[in-house]
């Protein structure tokens, strides 16, 4: 191979190579961020179900309740979204 091939050669690996990136995230840490969602998502829905049921009881509180709900759904973490984050540092996006 001579010295125009062998430029040729690394231009072209170094093109190849831009789509690649090397992971970011851990697969323990990938896994961590999986088990954080299960349990999230479970200790929420438990919690929401126990507020409503507690909101359903007191005619003082009601309204509180109800507006502690309405925040909780406005400002719990998408599962999707979650998700993406996780293949976006996977693959070094982040």
């Amino acid at each position: 191979m001579d010295r125009r091939q062998a430029y040729e050669l690394e231009i072209l690996s170094t093109f190849a190579s831009l789509g690649r990136r090397a992971p970011e995230l851990s697969d323990a840490d990938r896994d961590g961020e999986y088990r954080a969602q299960k349990i999230f998502f479970a200790a929420l829905e438990v919690f929401t179900a126990q507020v409503r049921a507690a909101a359903a009881l007191s005619d003082l509180r009601k309204e509180s309740l109800s507006e502690l709900l309405a925040t909780l759904a406005d400002a719990t973490p998408d599962a999707a979204a979650w998700d993406e984050a996780i293949s976006d540092a996977r693959l070094g996006y982040g």
